[in-house]
């Protein structure tokens, strides 16, 4: 294979490998083959620094001799609380962006044993490399790596379960990216389905109603245990908005699923119909009478308001 010399190359060009756009074009290929041997070539694609002493740090990137181990970083305090993990230098854990690509074997290749071995092949095959000491000073690296590659979420509520459902990730691709998740870490990812990202209050079934996701994708949601109750900061549930785009810079007034889907009718009318023939009479009508905060707007005042003729809602 030739993609071991390609580092190499990319370095005398002055492109650095732990460049996001170099990463980008490995994930966006799909093929897991190729982010092993990345990984065994460079070491990189990890945020280590909070797991290990500044001040050891430091001497390593000095190339200064010390006999001493490195002590397990405390983290920063801010307003007296632990900052979170800082995962990877543009802020996306490996499996976050391959969710968001939609790139299945990716996600399935992070989920097993090959990315660790990957690191520990690195480091016995660079063992004089500054990268590789700061790998090999990680207590516990077995344990520490999922919540490194991304198989966790962050203190603001995102997680790959939520960077799969973006419009990011192609909608054909969504439904098996979210299953080879739940394949790969089915107790994480039912935590996951229900975490609402802060401020906003997005959560995944939130965001598949506000980008006209696929009803398969909104049953796979509901199946797993999303709750079809949950609101935005504005007030509005489901069947109250449509497009993503929009849901971020407006979410001020606590919609629910029909408050998403019911403003922006065009591109989410498939998914439209079907959440009105899904879920039950009881569900519905307490959705419907839900009124969003500020403007008061009901699901059936937004329908109206629509300009979009999609006939009758109820």
């Amino acid at each position: 294979m030739s993609f071991p010399y390609i580092p190499k190359l990319a370095d005398s060009m002055g492109i650095p490998c732990n460049d996001a756009s170099y990463i980008n074009d490995i994930l966006g290929s799909g093929k897991s083959v190729i982010l092993d041997e990345y990984i065994r070539c460079t070491g990189e694609r990890i945020s280590i620094s909070e797991l290990v002493e500044s001040e050891y740090i430091r001497k390593i990137e000095d190339g200064a001799e010390t006999t001493e181990g490195p002590k397990p970083y405390s983290g920063l305090t801010v307003h007296g609380k632990k900052k979170d993990y800082q995962w990877a230098p543009d802020g996306f854990p490996l499996l976050w962006r391959a969710a968001q690509l939609g790139s299945v074997e990716i996600i399935e290749y992070l989920g097993s044993p090959r990315p660790l071995a990957a690191y520990k092949h690195f480091i016995a095959t660079n063992p004089t490399s500054k990268r590789a000491k700061l790998l090999n000073s990680v207590k516990d690296l077995e344990a520490q790596l999922p919540t490194l590659l991304g198989f966790s979420s962050n203190n603001f509520g995102e997680s790959p379960v939520l960077a799969a459902v973006t419009p990011n990730c192609p909608r054909e691709k969504q439904l098996a990216t979210l299953e080879m998740l739940l394949a790969e870490a089915p107790k994480l990812v039912t935590q996951m389905i229900n975490i609402p990202v802060k401020d906003q209050r997005l959560t995944p079934l939130l965001a598949v109603c506000a980008s006209g996701g696929l009803p398969s994708v909104f049953d796979w949601l509901v199946f797993n245990g999303a709750n079809v109750e949950a609101y935005d900061q504005r007030g509005y549930v489901c069947l109250q908005q449509s497009r993503l785009i929009d849901y971020l810079y407006l979410s001020t007034h606590s919609w629910n699923i029909l408050h998403l889907l019911a403003a922006y009718q065009e591109p989410s009318l498939e998914l439209y119909r079907h959440v009105l023939t899904k879920l039950p009479a009881n569900t519905l009508k307490m959705l419907m009478s839900q009124r969003s905060k500020g403007k008061r707007n009901t699901v059936g005042q937004l329908h109206v308001c629509s300009p979009h003729d999609v006939g009758p809602i109820c």
